[in-house]
């Protein structure tokens, strides 16, 4: 009987062997040659890029960091040297997944959005980012809004959650991908596209470095919302374990917002600040100055209306603005009043003018010149 039971065993232990050759371990690799293998997509300024000869920075790199610190402190634990060391393997976006497959990495970090097709080849962390998407305009070309991006063509990044975000809520949209957000970027400047949707970060970043991008706004309205995580090799639970202890520490401490502030330097809030900054010159109250004169001959005591004032009704929000009192010099009465851009009944008070049609433009000047002129054929009004 114990002649027969021998061979057995080796038997289940060679097919227990060759059952795990399908799912290696990333860390059996790692360990055998003290590197672990980073998938990524190095043009993610302020959360992965390159400066200098620093290599790779950001965010996402510190990340990669943590994970590798991980992984040496699990080698030491098992008695063995620490000496892993981080290497970089770049690749396109379409092709970060095949990298972990392929094992010709043990983790992919590259602003990873997750979805459910994603999930079905791979593993994923705990997010450890929020990507906050916004929307990219040229407001030269075209002054879009979230809600009116039906009829627009929209830029992406090809290959990214982002796009397959867009594509779902936007399916009426054209969808336009580009291999980095600088061509985007560039592409939008060009007129080729009518806005782009990426990470607010991100976008900034393009916006503050480009050249020739200074007009180009963030709009402040968030549009989406995509979760990134740091993914693995299916069926590899020892990598994935570090990987979460990594990230973890990196949420508890919200590491992850204070080296994307450090490396921002602010950036976002200055290019966000340049729609707010139009919008106010745009739509903020332009000052109004009225003269009001009569016809020469026209039988008509224009000095009736003295110490009077306009009324400025909006015809949309039907708010009234109020000039100051109509003070004459010789035989011309002035006043001022204050309106935003929109369109006015203006009517004299305590007077039966007929209300006049002023229309006050967005494109006007911080001063609107407005002349009255009372005749025997009635009143005209003229915008300068």
């Amino acid at each position: 009987m114990k002649r027969n039971l021998l061979p057995v065993f080796g038997l289940s232990a060679a097919l227990l062997l060759l059952a795990g050759c399908g799912t290696p371990s990333s860390l059996l690799s790692i360990k055998k040659d003290k590197v672990v293998l980073v998938a990524t997509v190095p043009f993610e300024a302020p959360l992965l890029y390159q400066t200098g000869g620093e290599g790779l920075v950001g965010p996402e790199a510190e990340v990669a960091a943590k994970i590798v610190e991980k992984v040496n402190a699990s080698i030491a634990a098992e008695g063995d040297t620490p000496n892993v060391v981080l290497r970089w393997i770049i690749r396109s976006y379409g092709s970060l997944i095949a990298a972990l497959e392929n094992e010709e990495a043990h983790a992919v970090i590259a602003v990873f959005g997750v979805n459910e097709d994603r999930k079905r080849r791979v593993d994923f962390s705990t997010p450890v980012y929020t990507s906050s998407l916004a929307l990219v305009i040229n407001p030269v070309r075209r002054d879009l809004r979230p809600g009116i991006l039906s009829t627009a063509n929209i830029g992406v990044r090809a290959d990214t959650e982002v796009q397959r975000w867009v594509k779902r809520q936007f399916s009426q949209s054209t969808i336009t991908p580009f291999k980095t957000l600088d061509d985007a970027v560039l592409a939008l400047r060009r007129g080729e596209v009518d806005g782009l949707i990426a990470d607010r970060y991100m976008a900034a970043y393009a916006l503050a470095t480009l050249p020739g991008s200074s007009h180009l706004e963030i709009l402040p309205e968030e549009v989406g919302r995509v979760e990134c995580a740091v993914a693995v090799r299916k069926d590899d639970p020892e990598m994935l374990k570090l990987v979460e202890e990594a990230v973890a520490e990196v949420k508890q401490g919200k590491q992850y917002e204070k080296w994307l502030a450090e490396h921002d330097e602010n950036r976002l809030e200055q290019v966000v600040g340049r729609h707010g900054e139009r919008m106010k010159r745009e739509l903020g109250p332009r000052k109004i100055r009225i003269q009001v004169s009569k016809a020469a001959g026209y039988d008509f005591d224009i000095y009736r209306i003295a110490n009077l004032t306009f009324q400025l009704v909006n015809q949309q929000s039907g708010k009234s603005h109020r000039s100051s009192r109509i003070r004459f010099r010789r035989r011309v009465g002035s006043c001022q009043a204050e309106a935003p851009p929109g369109s006015y009944a203006l009517r004299l008070a305590k007077f039966k003018f007929p209300p006049l049609e002023l229309q006050i433009d967005k494109e006007d000047g911080d001063e609107v010149n407005v002349s009255i002129r009372i005749s025997g054929t009635g009143i005209t009004l003229q915008k300068s």
